[in-house]
């Protein structure tokens, strides 16, 4: 069993603590979910493995218990046929069916409110998670795309695969890699590039180089018009607007439609999930660089984003913390 909404269920802090794991097992680096990070530190569990077969040691918390070193498939696989033989099946515990019907709420939540309103970054990473079909890749950029793939990413959702640069120079060479993921592909699957509109300008020069190579790409573009991710910290209550808007959220002052001219590619606008979704089911297997624009409002998207944190929160935290 998947749960998705985890990042916005670990932000209901008694159901949270209500819901704590004996046992965690991470695969490879740590999560980006902040809400998942900070619960673990606060509430350690008794046995935290992570199997690192890269040996990368890739931990910001230090609350690893053990680790090991092996093929991440053979250790689960093998896991998986113990608990089996023990009678512990999916879905068997009382713990875990808390989880999954927390989870079907909060998608509920979720798609009340990203399907009334207007399209914006959730709506557009929960669209994705529902058109990308197994014979595609999913390419993610930092800041808010990852997150909100994260946060919104329905947990029935068939892509083929996603990838994604992390780091602190995770924003060079984006389009690139999505190019060279999608060339490499020995099934030659299209990719679609989730990214924001100052990681995309930062990669230009690949995205005018990509339509000659013959790739099928399409890049989805939420575009807030600079740094949306810093409306959503502090700094955006303690700097003052005009300050604000050019130290932080640093519009580029460049209009994408203009990257429509660009010779071999092809630039779409959605104005909402059908539209959207008409533009994906239009580029996606087409051979060239499809470019699909979301114009989007930062302070519509900060709100909305905080009023699905408000309403999950709602569906979980009921008098006396039980569901």
């Amino acid at each position: 069993p998947l749960t998705g909404a985890h990042d916005l269920m670990l932000r209901a802090p008694e159901w949270a603590r209500l819901h704590q794991p004996d046992v965690v097992v991470r695969i490879g680096s740590s999560p980006t979910s902040k809400a998942l990070r900070q619960w673990l530190e606060g509430h350690p569990p008794e046995h935290h493995i992570l199997i690192d077969p890269h040996r990368g040691w890739n931990e910001a918390s230090f609350t690893l218990t053990e680790v090991l070193h092996g093929p991440p498939g053979d250790l689960c696989g093998a896991t998986v046929r113990r608990l089996g033989e023990l009678g512990l099946g999916r879905g068997s515990s009382g713990w875990t069916r808390a989880w999954l019907e927390a989870d079907a709420g909060a998608q509920r939540e979720i798609d009340a409110i990203v399907d009334s309103g207007p399209l914006l970054e959730a709506g557009v990473a929960r669209a994705l998670g529902r058109v990308l079909g197994p014979d595609t890749l999913l390419m993610v950029a930092n800041s808010m795309p990852v997150r909100d793939v994260d946060s919104f990413w329905p947990p029935d959702s068939g892509c083929g695969a996603v990838f994604a640069n992390r780091g602190a120079n995770g924003i060079d060479g984006l389009v690139s890699t999505a190019v060279g993921l999608q060339l490499g592909d020995p099934a030659s699957r299209p990719i679609c590039l989730l990214t924001g509109d100052l990681a995309l300008l930062h990669d230009v020069g690949a995205l005018l180089s990509a339509a000659g190579t013959g790739v099928d790409m399409t890049v989805v573009v939420p575009d807030n018009g600079g740094g949306g991710i810093f409306s959503f910290l502090p700094v955006s209550g303690a700097v003052s607007g005009e300050d604000f808007l050019r130290l932080f959220h640093t519009p580029p002052e460049v209009d994408l439609a203009g990257l429509g001219e660009i010779e071999g590619v092809t630039l779409h606008r959605a104005t909402d999930i059908g539209e959207l979704v008409t533009a994906l089911g239009t580029s996606i297997g087409r051979a060239g660089v499809d470019l699909i624009r979301v114009e989007v409002d930062t302070g519509l998207n900060v709100a909305q984003h905080r009023l699905i944190v408000e309403r999950v929160t709602a569906t979980l935290e009921v008098p006396g913390g039980e569901r």
